[in-house]
């Protein structure tokens, strides 16, 4: 039995995402796969998408799920979820961002992913940001780390 559009995904997520298994990318991918994240610009490799993974890893543990919302047509899928995540340098913090995903299946693999996700709300959580960066930035003005590190460049 073929699994659904729905359940292909789960299945790479809670394997990829949610355990760390790495070395799965490759059997949930078809070959001529169109992978795109969030802050990439251009297809990502399976190599990419593994740094990817353990870098998130590294910063975080224990990341489950709910799919909110999900809509399917023929080949493809959309859905919004909710991932739940604890920081990794202090685990007594679980928070929850937003990640919106649609996915093209071809022949039981994952022909296209394309990941929209609430990094600013992760970082932000990880303490990495400000917790009120979003505001700041839409005022114009300039986070000063940034402009620190502009000056060290030049």
């Amino acid at each position: 039995m073929t699994a659904t559009n729905k359940e292909l995904l789960e299945t790479y997520l809670d394997e990829v995402w949610c355990k760390g298994n790495t070395h799965k990318i490759k059997d949930f991918l078809a070959i001529d796969h169109d992978i795109k994240g969030t802050y990439y610009d251009g297809v990502m490799s399976i190599e990419d998408l593994t740094a990817q993974t353990h870098a998130l890893h590294a910063l975080v543990q224990n990341p489950h799920y709910t799919i909110t919302h999900a809509v399917e047509q023929e080949d493809t899928i959309s859905i919004r979820a909710l991932f739940t995540l604890t920081a990794a340098h202090n685990t007594a913090q679980s928070f929850t961002i937003q990640v919106h995903l649609f996915m093209r299946a071809k022949d039981g693999k994952i022909a296209e992913l394309s990941s929209l996700i609430d990094m600013m709300s992760l970082f932000e959580h990880l303490g990495q940001l400000p917790s009120d960066v979003l505001p700041i930035c839409m005022t114009g003005q300039k986070l000063r780390w940034a402009e620190e590190s502009l000056e060290l460049e030049n």
